[in-house]
């Protein structure tokens, strides 16, 4: 059987979509080489695109030879090692030069030459150089859409599923960048793409019933998103304080849902956002993540009757929503919201 020469860890997400039916789960994964394969050509766009520009960007500013720029090194700080790597490959069997630097660095090198922090320094003309721009369009929002672009073309170029992602959007979000980098382009490319006819061709998933579903235990839905675009974020609604529009600074039960593939835990919804936020990011000593958060459970739940125990044995109750602030002295505290609310009615 062919199931026999794919690992059980590979399978196991194609087997969760589609309700544990072996046939039905290789097939998923046949289609799921298929749309990887119909993305390589606007992935090879974007990549080529974004990469030329940023590249002659960097001989503008430091010259031919820019990757052996003492300023340009300094700058990039921990890149300085992938570009010695670089120039290690290419003189195994070629000499150096602007163009076989660019070809040999991937497109995640070329993405963080956008970091927040190169902008006064690469960018300070940001709107002369990416004149395609929309106006609404800030130096930070650019750089977060090539970065999802980079997790996309990462995930697709490591064999990893894409079955529960929205490829519909994922496609229009890296033709509307390949636009703003040249429109001529992403006219062009149009005709070499099939990401919208394998889409259409897509295997009927055959999810089973009484999937387990958190809002029937006093979650709910926020509207939150990750990277990965396909894992569903709740939050306990314990107090009625509690809405869809989520808050970093909260500490509360959160659970998220990847087909099966469940985490619960009692902390901030985005400890890295919330680090950010507050200034600690530069703070090696002091982690959000370690200080706020406690995992509950992480695993597999199937169906409702499963989530249902799972939870009765957590006793999710035994935690009350708090609010993470700075007070008048500088320092983090936590303040319960029942609290927060008391003094509000006061």
């Amino acid at each position: 059987m062919v199931a026999s020469i794919i690992s059980q860890e590979r399978l196991v997400k194609y087997l969760r979509a589609s309700g544990h039916d072996e046939q039905k789960a290789l097939e998923l994964y046949g289609w799921n080489i298929q749309i990887s394969e119909a993305f390589y050509p606007v992935l090879n766009a974007i990549e080529v695109s974004l990469r030329n520009i940023i590249s002659s960007r960097l001989i503008e500013i430091y010259g031919d030879n820019w990757w052996e720029n003492d300023e340009y090194l300094a700058q990039i700080h921990k890149g300085k090692g992938i570009v010695k790597r670089a120039q290690d490959n290419i003189r195994k069997r070629h000499t150096v030069s602007s163009g076989r630097m660019i070809a040999e660095l991937n497109f995640g090198f070329w993405v963080k030459m956008l970091l927040p922090r190169h902008e006064a320094v690469f960018w300070a003309d940001f709107n002369a150089v990416f004149t395609n721009l929309p106006d609404e369009i800030t130096y930070d929002e650019f750089y977060s859409r090539c970065d999802a672009i980079c997790d996309i073309r990462n995930r697709i170029f490591h064999h990893e599923p894409i079955i529960n992602r929205n490829i519909s959007q994922d496609y229009h979000d890296i033709l509307e960048v390949i636009a703003w980098l040249s429109p001529e382009k992403v006219e062009w490319i149009k005709n070499y793409s099939r990401v919208m006819t394998v889409l259409r061709e897509k295997p009927k998933s055959g999810r089973r019933q009484n999937q387990f579903n958190p809002a029937q235990f006093g979650f709910m839905k926020i509207e939150y998103k990750d990277s990965s675009g396909v894992t569903s974020y709740y939050e306990l609604k314990s107090q009625d304080i509690i809405s869809s529009d989520y808050d970093l600074h909260r500490l509360n039960i959160y659970l998220s849902q990847d087909g099966d593939f469940v985490n619960i835990w009692f902390g901030l919804l985005n400890a890295w956002g919330a680090e950010a936020h507050f200034g600690f990011t530069e703070d090696p000593s002091f982690n959000f993540n370690e200080q706020y958060n406690e995992s509950l459970f992480r695993g597999f739940i199937a169906d409702n009757d499963t989530g249902r125990r799972v939870l009765e044995a957590l006793r999710c109750n035994r935690y009350k929503p708090q609010h993470l602030h700075l007070n008048e002295e500088g320092q983090l505290n936590c303040t319960r919201l029942a609290d927060i609310d008391k003094a509000d009615h006061e």
